[in-house]
């Protein structure tokens, strides 16, 4: 309800998940999130699939820090969040 995520592929092969519709104030973009980003890693996780996604919110939700890898406009970035 935050944002719209749905797979990304590239070349036909799964390469993270896409970010779009985000919504002023929600938790994504208080991550620093922005729409088109593609969230490659979680963690130094590699993201891909759907499996991939559900194995990791356990350790989201426990989490004190979250580091992303995403992709934005072509260029590799990390994104650091700390809970508070």
């Amino acid at each position: 309800s935050q944002a719209q995520v749905r797979p990304y592929f590239n070349a036909g092969v799964p390469d993270g998940f896409i970010i779009h519709n985000i919504r002023p104030g929600s938790l994504y973009q208080r991550m620093g999130i922005a729409n088109g980003d593609i969230i490659q890693e979680v963690n130094n996780r590699k993201i891909q699939t759907a499996d991939d996604v559900m194995g990791l919110l356990s350790t989201v939700k426990s989490a004190t820090a979250l580091s992303l890898g995403i992709k934005r406009q072509g260029t590799s970035e990390t994104l650091s969040y700390q809970f508070q």
